[in-house]
């Protein structure tokens, strides 16, 4: 059996060094680790966990035993890894920060301390994020801007470049994690998660269209599960999709986009900013539109201030300093007193570039109802910031024609230490190296007592290790979510028509995704239909320029 070897580690001082070994305190009858990682039932990235059990006999892990190699730095956030070294290669399956500690005492028994930790995605879904307005931003720059704004850096990313161009991009008092989701949205097939090594991995659309897998599993090889399952569920299948894009105008430049609701020359009464003698204000406006090209407040024609509270005495704007951070769908401004004595602000406005969203969004709506079916069944994707109309139809044309197909989730479980050197060690190295998004090509059809049938194509959803205390016989189980990877499409050669245009003989034209029939002059369009118009044979084309494509055509009755 091949060696494996374990380590646990923590960066209790913060100092980027993961210098405390975790790894000899992971003992029975404190429990090993369980790492999980993956995508939930709707296909969302979820919080990925690690949880481990450490003995605590020595009181290493007691906050306050003042003897304890880590006293004083047992916080919550603390960096932790866990590594596996196999076949002299190095693999990291997880890379987070505990988030909380829960060390027990039990008469007659061992103390323990179990520590719950969770990955970089915990941090976003916390960070409340602001981003200005952009009309320059593709996905990835779209997600680099909401990091930006977090203090994250490119050590904490691995991004491909974002296909989809932005039309508009923004965030205001919004958690990262849901303003990075709306960005990927935008992508309209692209992947977000957090991968094993602890960075934040974007892939666009187009990655997830591979022709060379990561890994070959199951026939002719030793990779084989001890168990798995093949999942149909009728929650997986869509016969109707909607997909629902903003619709942006911008009005002219230097309009007033927000005025303070106080003030004298507004409402005529002594109700105005009180700013002491060296003191500011600061406060937050929202604009309920975002806006760009905000113009700086100029004295007198957007803010005033008075020696009075009702500007009946001494002018003192000039006394007073306006600062204003623009952020997108608002901003942060503040008021700074330069006065010798008290002043007040009487009048202060906002000027700008106003983007309006439309209230009637944009709706492209695709739907082919499933024979036998009680009712379709829908789904509703929204792309905010993405007004590619063309792209955006075929979205929803794309998604309609791939998930009104049964589809199957095969879940398997494998063993990696089994007793068979050679089948031990390929199967662990598999194993330690799988990371979601991997594309993997498993066979199965019937080499073994208990064969699936399958032989295809398939990327991996999520991944769960468990891994025994004492790390026995240095094994670990895993669990494996695999769906096919036919269900990732390439949008941008994705051709479609419904021929909902006048009826035309000896010509379809061009067809509704935009593309233009060929070899197509035996044909009518006739009652929103392609009918041929003479018995020789004759196939009408739209060349896709590849050579693997999916085909359906709806066909009527057939004469003789």
């Amino acid at each position: 059996m091949s060696t494996l070897v374990w380590s646990v580690t923590a960066d209790f001082d913060r100092d980027t060094t993961y210098e405390f070994d975790l790894t000899p305190y992971i003992t029975a009858p404190a429990g090993g680790l369980n790492v999980s990682r993956g995508l939930n039932d709707a296909g969302q990235y979820v919080i990925s966990t690690l949880s481990m059990g450490l003995n605590n006999e020595d009181g290493t892990f007691t906050p306050e035993n003042t003897s304890s190699a880590i006293y004083g730095q047992m916080r919550p956030g603390t960096p932790v890894k866990v590594v596996a070294t196999h076949d002299s290669t190095e693999y990291t399956l997880w890379s987070g920060y505990i988030h909380h500690f829960a060390t027990a005492w039990s008469a007659g028994t061992v103390p323990t301390c179990t520590a719950t930790c969770y990955d970089i995605a915990k941090y976003l879904q916390d960070y409340p994020v602001n981003v200005t307005v952009s009309a320059a931003r593709d996905t990835d720059g779209a997600l680099v801007a909401i990091m930006d704004a977090m203090g994250l850096t490119s050590d904490d990313r691995n991004f491909d470049d974002g296909i989809q161009a932005l039309t508009y991009h923004w965030a205001r008092s919004q958690s990262a994690l849901e303003a990075m989701a709306d960005a990927v949205r935008c992508e309209m097939g692209g992947f977000l998660y957090v991968a094993g090594d602890g960075r934040i991995r974007f892939e666009s659309r187009n990655s997830r269209l591979g022709v060379t897998p990561d890994q070959t599993w199951g026939d002719g090889t030793s990779i084989f599960p001890q168990a798995e399952a093949y999942i149909l569920s009728e929650d997986d299948l869509i016969s109707e999709v909607s997909v629902v894009a903003s619709a942006f105008s911008t009005g002219p430049a230097d309009i007033e986009i927000y005025r303070f609701p106080r003030g004298a020359d507004s409402r005529g009464g002594a109700d105005s900013i009180s700013i002491a003698q060296g003191k500011f204000y600061e406060f937050g406006v929202d604009y309920g539109s975002p806006a760009s090209e905000i113009t700086t407040p100029v004295a007198t024609t957007d803010y005033t201030a008075n020696a009075a509270i009702d500007g009946s005495s001494t002018d003192r704007t000039a006394d007073l300093t306006v600062s204003v951070t623009n952020h997108g769908a608002g901003a942060q401004v503040k008021l700074t007193n330069g006065f010798a004595g008290t002043i007040y602000v009487t009048k202060f406005r906002l000027r700008g570039l106003p983007i309006t969203i439309a209230t009637q969004p944009l709706i492209f709506t695709a739907n082919k109802s499933l024979v036998g079916a009680k009712s379709d069944m829908g789904v509703e994707l929204r792309v905010p910031f993405n007004t590619d109309t063309q792209a955006v139809r075929d979205y929803a044309y794309s998604t309609l024609r791939t998930y009104r197909y049964p589809y199957p989730t095969l879940i398997q479980k494998y063993s990696a230490g089994r007793p068979d050197a050679t089948e031990d060690t390929d199967r662990k190295n598999a194993l330690l190296s799988l990371e979601i998004g991997d594309l993997i090509y498993y066979k199965n059809t019937g080499i073994t007592t208990s064969a699936s049938m399958v032989d295809d194509w398939w990327y991996v959803e999520s991944i769960t290790h468990t891994i025994p205390p004492d790390f026995a016989g240095r094994s670990f189980d895993t669990q494996v979510t695999l769906v096919p990877s036919y269900l990732y499409r390439n949008l941008d050669i994705c051709a479609y028509d419904l021929f909902t245009r006048s009826d035309a003989s000896g010509d379809l034209g061009s067809s509704i995704s935009g593309d233009t029939w060929a070899d197509d002059t035996g044909f009518d369009i006739v009652g929103n239909a392609a009918v041929p118009n003479a018995t020789s044979l004759q196939t009408p084309v739209i060349d896709l320029t590849e050579e693997d494509a999916v085909v359906e055509v709806t066909v009527s009755g057939i004469a003789a």
